[in-house]
This record gives structure tokens, sequence and C-alpha cells, in this order.
């Protein structure tokens, strides 16, 4: 008979049913995965704004993010389509925030969270970890602001719980353009936004009673962000 059955004794007197103690193990492993994947974003979190943005070369600051993306991976006879809204925080670092230089390159860390609705299959809440890379150029430069916009090379690194007892985690990687602003509101201080689109090529791994199987697929996503940045000392305008 199962754990949860009654047991006999060999008197003949049934003892109370034991429940089964995995799903209790489970439950506890799984807070204990998200409250370390927690502490180590906070971790660089702190570790990256504690960083004197004089000491570097351009600005250093915040974002806050909005996104929309949409799949329609079909993969091993499972339909996983989707899709998806999340908000994301992070840190920025900008080689020319308000300089005339021409080119400037932007790397950008962040957390996100999210619902997924599946086409298929009950949603889900996503959180995930983002790492953006640009490469821009200033189409309009003055001591005012600067436009800009270039490639923008994307990573996803995303996990969660679905239905029933399924583990998963999602590993994404995508291009395309970005387009952005800075206003600078001062000597040492700049408002950003920016708006990209990224074509991803997103691969899910699910873990399922002990099993595990991949479905890969296309993701289209669409991101807005808006920060502040602290500039550098040599981060200046010259004509």
């Amino acid at each position: 008979m199962g754990r949860a059955a009654s047991r006999v004794s060999e008197s003949g007197t049934a003892c109370p049913s034991i429940a089964a103690p995995s799903a209790m193990a489970s439950s506890r492993g799984a807070t204990r995965r998200v409250v370390g994947r927690a502490l180590a974003v906070a971790s660089a979190f702190a570790v990256l704004l504690g960083v004197a943005p004089a000491a570097l070369a351009g600005g250093l600051g915040g974002y806050l993010e909005g996104e929309f993306s949409w799949s329609e991976i079909n993969d091993h006879g499972q339909d996983r389509g989707f899709s998806a809204s999340m908000g994301g925080i992070g840190v920025l670092w900008d080689s020319d925030v308000s300089t005339n230089d021409p080119l400037n390159f932007r790397l950008q860390f962040g957390y996100r969270l999210g619902e997924r609705e599946l086409d298929e299959e009950k949603d889900e809440i996503v959180n995930g970890l983002t790492l953006d890379a640009t490469v821009g150029y200033g189409v309009l430069r003055s001591p005012a602001m600067r436009v800009w916009a270039g490639p923008s090379l994307r990573l996803n690194y995303d996990w969660y719980s679905s239905v029933g007892d399924i583990d998963i985690v999602d590993l994404g990687i995508g291009i395309g353009p970005r387009f952005g602003v800075n206003l600078h509101m001062s000597e040492t201080l700049s408002v950003t936004g920016s708006v990209a689109y990224h074509y991803m090529y997103l691969s899910e791994l699910i873990e399922q009673d002990g099993h595990n199987r991949t479905i890969d697929g296309p993701q289209h996503m669409v991101g807005v962000r808006i920060g502040v940045l602290w500039l550098g000392e040599d981060d200046i305008f010259e004509e």
C-alpha cells in the first residue's frame, strides 16, 4: 500500500496514516531556492550601486522597466505558446551619457517579475534576471540632450513552477534595435529613457518527476525603460 495508507498492526489495530513528507520537503526546497536567488540579486545590486560614479568613465544609475512578450512555441507535440507582461528594476552603466563622442556602450543588469498567460496551460508567475548590452550611436548630441540608437544584445534567465510538481527554467538570447534619449538635468545627473525590440531564441528546461526535457522556439519582446544616471567627472559635453 502507499505511504498515505493506514498501517495495520500485528494485533489488527489500525494505526494512524502517515502523510508523505515529499510535498512539504519540495515546498521548503522551492522556498529556499527563491530566497537564495533573491539574496543573490540584492547582493549584486548593492555591490554595483556601491561603486562611486566618479570612479568610472561615463555614468552609473538605475532603471525601471515595463515589458511585453509573446511566443508560439510548439515543440515535441506540446503547445507552450504564451503572452507575458512583466515589470523590472535594475542597474545600468553608460560609457558616454552627455559627451560629444558619437559612440556609447550601455550595459544593464536587472531583475524582473510578471505573469505568463499560456495558450493551452495554466498561467504562470515568472521571476528572472536580464543582461542587456547596447552599442549606441548619438544621432543628436547637445549640452541639453543626447539621442542615440543601436543594436542591443539581450540575455534572459527565468525560473518558475508550473501546474503540479513541475520546475521550469528558461534561457533566452536575442538581438534587436534599441532607441534612447538622455536628458541632462545638471552637470552630474541625467534622466534616460529607451525602447527596444528583441527577437529571442528561447529554450525551456522542464523537470517533472525526475525527468528532463527541453522545448525550443522563438520569442518576440518589446520593452520600455526609464532611469537616472549619475555622471562621472569626465562625462561632460565638449564642442
